[in-house]
């Protein structure tokens, strides 16, 4: 009894974070599942052995077993890339192939035209360094290969074929359609919350029903066995037990992120960021477009928000529907940065500079900021009034505060990566709550403690 119990909570962290390989070209070393989470999964030295790989219409090949993920490939020029900042230019990561969203597990393969991406250094005979970054919903992972780009290059290894199959037995078609989900402008990491939030919260419900039986099991033991003293330093150790469960219990609480400029659609619910906008269902409206827009600059703009995550990715979407209302309605714009970092940040937004296109003065739109701590992506939206000749009023502060000694230096030109300033973060105080999946592991905790003395 105790063994299984044991083992199926074992069973339940090993099935907490998802995996990958790269299957094609062949990465940089041997696949350790513990290194994936690091720098090019745990290899900082360029191979001898570089693969020969076309510039243009060439494939990667990866294999997952989880069911909801997405994935983006960044290059590097460098002879010797050995950290992230050499796969960016100017503060700005180097896509190849932008996110794209996937909902099936299983081997597939993904076409990567490395030449239309038009960086600068990459040509017939280039040495690089792609690094493929996934994302399962439980945090970035990463795996790199060393490539010379060749432009008469036109067929790989035979032992290399694209070939596509799901886990479940569905096999895609082997062409550039790319199972009709992932074309460069789609996902972006947008939509992971659908299956995953429907996992985890079953895991959380069953985690719960585990520890309720088990507690109903142990009162019934007290009531029907009169061992008062046995019962009383059962419960003295449980009592113990929960002061460590909630320790781990404010360690797992999930990240959280509140857009403060421009004004967001509605008052800040933090549980309900995982939905489109931080749509909440008891109120009215939330979901709609504000009649107050912000007049916001169509160049030198900036958004100011507040995280609550030492280390996480932001992405901007627009929409320039009159009342967007799903996540369909909106595109990436920006690629997806990286910050390191809890606190106060400034983040430029320059629409002119941006992958927007047909703009104008006077124009509505929409813009919705994607946050992903690694525990699921969050949503916040702001309805903006474009300008060509507005400014920001100098009432809104442009600068950065980490709750962090190593946090980023000061400063107020939000043209960096938004990483510097003041070390006073807006004044948002609120409870972190607890994620489902989190909850599924110390319901299951509590459970064993539970029975480990039955």
């Amino acid at each position: 009894m105790k063994f299984s119990t044991v083992a199926f909570v074992m069973a339940s962290f090993g099935a907490a974070n998802a995996h990958f390989r790269l299957n094609y070209p062949g990465p940089r070393g041997a696949f350790v599942a513990d290194k994936e989470p690091e720098y090019c999964g745990g290899y900082t030295d360029v191979t001898t052995n570089r693969t020969t790989f076309p510039l243009s219409n060439g494939f990667f090949k990866i294999e997952t077993g989880h069911p909801g993920w997405t994935a983006a490939v960044i290059i590097s020029t460098a002879e010797n890339p050995n950290s992230f900042d050499l796969f960016s230019k100017d503060g700005e990561r180097q896509f190849v192939r932008q996110f794209a969203k996937e909902d099936d597990a299983g081997a597939f393969c993904i076409p990567l035209n490395i030449s239309a991406a038009n960086i600068e250094g990459v040509r017939d005979g280039s040495n690089v360094t792609i690094q493929v970054v996934f994302d399962g919903g439980d945090g970035a992972l990463y795996q790199c290969a060393d490539l010379t780009l060749s432009a008469n290059l036109t067929e790989v290894s035979p032992d290399s074929t694209c070939t596509n199959a799901t886990s479940d037995g569905h096999h895609h078609n082997d062409d550039d359609d790319d199972h009709n989900h992932d074309d460069d402008k789609s996902g972006a990491l947008s939509l992971l919350h659908g299956s995953a939030v429907y996992t985890s919260l079953a895991l959380g419900v069953m985690g719960a029903v585990v520890a309720l039986l088990a507690y109903l099991r142990l009162e019934a033991l007290f009531d029907n066995v009169q061992l008062t003293a046995q019962k009383s330093r059962n419960e003295e150790t449980i009592m113990r037990s929960s002061v460590v469960l909630l320790a781990c219990f404010l360690t797992l609480v999930t990240a959280h992120f509140q857009l403060q400029f421009p004004p967001p659609r509605g008052p800040f619910v933090e549980d309900d960021e995982t939905n489109f906008c931080d749509e909440s269902p008891f109120i009215d409206g939330f979901n709609e477009v504000t009649t107050n827009r912000t007049v916001f600059p169509l160049s030198g703009g900036f958004i100011t928000l507040t995280s609550e995550h030492p280390s996480w990715t932001v992405g901007f979407q627009i929409a320039t529907a009159d009342d967007p209302n799903t996540f369909d309605d909106f595109q990436l714009v920006n690629n997806f940065a990286e910050v390191k970092g809890e606190g106060a940040f400034c983040l430029p937004l320059d629409f002119k500079s941006s992958n927007a296109t047909g703009l104008t003065n006077n124009q509505n739109i929409t813009i919705m900021i994607i946050f992903s701590g690694g525990d699921g992506n969050l949503f916040q939206c702001a309805d903006l009034m474009l300008s060509d000749s507005e400014k920001i009023s100098s009432d809104v502060t442009c600068s950065n505060g980490t709750s962090s000694s190593s946090g980023p230096n000061s400063g107020t030109n939000p043209s960096s990566t938004g990483t510097s300033g003041s070390s006073t973060p807006s004044p948002t105080s609120h409870a972190l709550p607890i994620s489902s999946l989190n909850l599924a592991i110390l319901s299951i905790l509590s459970a064993v403690i539970v029975l480990t003395f039955l």
